[in-house]
């Protein structure tokens, strides 16, 4: 019954996200042109994730690097207000240390962050709101009795992941912005753990 509801649930999940990226980005798109201020770009970057439990007895979590890539589109809605979304790949990947046995844990999810943007002037703006994340594969390689512990951090990986996200963006150039957002985690990345992460990325605007 339980793997019943988290199959449906899982489905659920992945429409939603579906539905969400296919909206956010095609309403970025609907108001991109030369003279509505919307950049579209290629992003590339950097995740790094810190791992929390409530688990008992708790591992010892090392933050390792991720990365990250995709699309970021940003609409203009007025008023220096700008609509932020679009899909990327990112990776959350930490090691994990368990009674003296370590192993290196990784979730790859599809992040689409539905936020909104506030521009100070034409080149630095803050932004806020949610990042939703659709599970695309996840490992863990290392010691075995890390892995299978229930308390080690990659028990039953979380299909479908909400975290909410605050940073600051920053245009340098016509066809070049940076973006550094901090993401605290709303739902569990893995049973009884939840991650938050600092990133770092470059944007490529098209």
């Amino acid at each position: 019954m339980a793997k019943s509801l988290n199959r449906t649930f899982s489905k659920i999940s992945s429409a939603i996200l579906a539905v969400t990226a296919i909206a956010s980005v095609s309403a970025a798109a609907y108001v991109s042109s030369p003279s509505s201020g919307t950049d579209v770009g290629y992003m590339f970057g950097v995740k790094n994730a810190n791992f929390s439990t409530s688990g008992s007895p708790a591992p010892t979590f090392t933050s390792e690097t991720g990365l990250m890539a995709g699309v970021i589109a940003i609409g203009d809605l007025g008023s220096g207000v700008k609509f932020r979304s679009g899909g990327y790949y990112a990776e959350r990947t930490a090691k994990t240390t368990l009674s003296g046995a370590t192993s290196t844990i990784k979730f790859s999810y599809l992040d689409v962050p539905v936020t909104a943007l506030y521009k100070f002037n034409d080149m630095v703006g803050a932004f806020g709101g949610l990042a939703l994340g659709l599970k695309i594969a996840d490992s863990c390689t290392g010691d075995s009795t890390v892995c299978s512990s229930t308390t080690g951090g990659y028990n039953l990986p979380a299909s479908f992941i909400t975290a909410g996200q605050l940073g600051l963006d920053a245009k340098f150039h016509p066809n070049w912005s940076g973006e550094i957002f901090y993401e605290f985690g709303l739902s569990d990345i893995s049973q009884s753990t939840k991650a938050s992460s600092i990133s770092a990325a470059l944007i490529f605007i098209y």
